[in-house]
């Protein structure tokens, strides 16, 4: 019976100790998920020694961890922007679509980065800009006979010299049916320029269309493919994709 007792005492004594060092044994615990990196765990075990031990001496000590674990914070926000920016260095260089899939698969692997959404909402930009072409179309007319006739008045809008452009379209009778004639693939007519077009210049030209007297329309106009006069070329998404 006593040894019964004497055991049940040792037990008791030793889970008062353990109630007693609660704290300090918590308070270890947090610097060494600070150490390790886990910075958000090391925060909630301070609230935690605040919350249930608030008249323990190692109370004092957690304003320091507190400013250790903030320190380390900054630091890891200043990495984090650093290796952000040589990502958007990248993407910004060169051909838009990869510069928008450099940033696309950034967020993909950095998910809760402070930067993600910054850089979808750059990889968006990107993506738009790589399909507009670099050439304004201020107006296009088809005008129904035998031949018909086909104008656009383009400007350049790119920065450097056009020396050639293609375009496409579908052409339509009054009952809304496709009318095939010079026919580049899925029903579509091909029209081509290849005269110099200098920056910021504007210029009107014109196609004769034969053979398509029921023609009355053009329809899902589309610039294809624009050739540079410094050997560079901008294709539209539809076309690379045909590749």
């Amino acid at each position: 019976r006593l040894e019964e007792i004497g055991s049940k005492l040792k037990t008791a004594n030793a889970r008062i100790t353990q109630i007693e060092n609660a704290p300090e044994n918590l308070f270890t615990e947090a610097v060494k998920a600070r150490a390790d990196g886990k910075l958000q765990a090391a925060a909630k075990m301070l609230e935690a020694i605040e919350e249930q031990f608030p008249s323990s001496a190692v109370v004092k000590s957690i304003e320091e961890e507190r400013k250790r674990i903030k320190a380390m914070k900054e630091k890891g926000m200043a990495k984090l922007k650093e290796e952000y920016l040589v990502i958007l260095a990248k993407a910004n260089r060169g051909d838009l679509m990869i510069g928008a899939k450099i940033l696309e698969n950034y967020v993909k692997a950095n998910p809760d980065s402070e930067f993600a959404g910054e850089a979808a909402q750059k990889s968006k930009r990107l993506k738009e800009e790589a399909m507009r072409p670099p050439i304004t179309i201020l107006n296009k007319t088809f005008k129904r006979g035998n031949p018909a006739i086909v104008a656009l008045k383009i400007k350049n809008t790119a920065g450097k010299t056009i020396k050639g452009v293609r375009c496409s379209f579908k052409m339509q009778d009054n009952f809304g049916d496709q009318v095939k004639e010079q026919v580049v693939g899925g029903g579509r007519t091909r029209i081509v320029i290849q005269d110099f077009i200098f920056a910021d210049d504007t210029v009107t030209v014109s196609w004769k269309i034969f053979a398509v007297p029921n023609a009355t329309s053009m329809d899902d106009f589309s610039v294809d493919e624009i050739a540079f006069s410094d050997g560079s070329k901008w294709q539209a998404l539809k076309q690379k994709n045909k590749k």
